[in-house]
């Protein structure tokens, strides 16, 4: 009996306007009502994720930031699994070495040796040509994402003031470069290298993977992985995906997700999600 569905969020979980249909909130509700508790498990930061389910009567569990963070229902933050320094200055390293705008996820915020602008010009490049958005987008659309953005001088700076960083993240337009990018990053020690789109790439601890975080959570809890389905779409799903029994992948999802996924569910567009749960959550 399933007693815990997770789903990752974009690709996944929400449609083309990065929200969630009513017919996904009523069946997730109504399993929540059953006793099945739900999850979502994204790269996104807390602030990111909050609005989707604001007024639609769901309160999450949530594993942020491809697993480098966990919160209760509550939002209240259970655990982070941190970048140590070392690892953060040679990534960092790489970086400016491949001339990219980048950007750190902490506990509580978002900084970056980038300012506001230069942070917004890297992502709608990326996510106009990932199809995330239209060319015509406003970047006003998204400067929510970086709201209280704290900029600092150098990586020095950055680690004086902000000590818990679980993420560092690149979008750039040149998959070539990302590429090469991924191949540099590969030389860090114990660090995870996740691609959900191939114009971004995300790094956190080794431990910080959306698999081993909800393998920790679960154990916690006192469930076993046969009570538990996962759904996902991209690489940074991939952790979950070959650890459960009951994992899906979206049919839009990428190759490598829909090979590792033992089962396959519609579009996102399409009630993917709504699909594989009254596949295996039937009254």
């Amino acid at each position: 009996m399933i007693k815990l569905i997770v789903s990752d969020l974009d690709g996944t979980l929400l449609q083309e306007n990065h929200l969630m249909n009513q017919e996904t909130i009523d069946e997730i509700k109504k399993q929540m009502a059953r006793g099945v508790d739900f999850m979502v498990a994204t790269g996104r930061d807390y602030p990111g994720v909050t609005p989707i389910f604001e007024n639609t009567g769901i309160d999450p569990e949530l594993i942020l930031l491809n697993g480098a963070q966990y919160r209760d229902h509550g939002g209240v933050i259970k655990d982070n699994i941190r970048l140590s320094a070392s690892q953060i200055k040679a990534v960092g390293e790489i970086f400016a070495r491949f001339h990219v705008v980048w950007n750190v996820y902490t506990a509580d915020g978002i900084a970056s040796l980038f300012n506001e602008e230069e942070n917004l010009d890297a992502f709608m490049e990326t996510a106009w040509l990932d199809g995330f958005c239209t060319p015509d987008t406003s970047k006003e659309t998204y400067r929510d994402f970086y709201v209280g953005l704290k900029v600092y001088s150098t990586i020095d700076e950055l680690l004086a003031h902000e000590p818990d960083i679980l993420k560092m993240e690149v979008h750039d337009g040149d998959r070539e470069k990302i590429h090469q990018l991924q191949e540099a990053l590969m030389q860090v020690e114990d660090i995870a290298i996740a691609i959900s789109k191939p114009i971004n790439i995300e790094v956190t601890h080794a431990d910080a993977q959306k698999g081993i975080m909800l393998m920790k959570v679960i154990e916690k809890q006192g469930l076993c992985s046969d009570e538990v389905m996962v759904i996902g779409d991209s690489a940074n799903d991939l952790s979950m995906l070959t650890r459960f029994k009951y994992s899906f992948a979206v049919a839009n999802g990428a190759q490598a997700a829909i090979e590792a996924a033992n089962y396959l569910t519609a579009d996102n567009t399409d009630l993917g999600v709504v699909k594989a749960i009254r596949q295996l959550c039937k009254d």
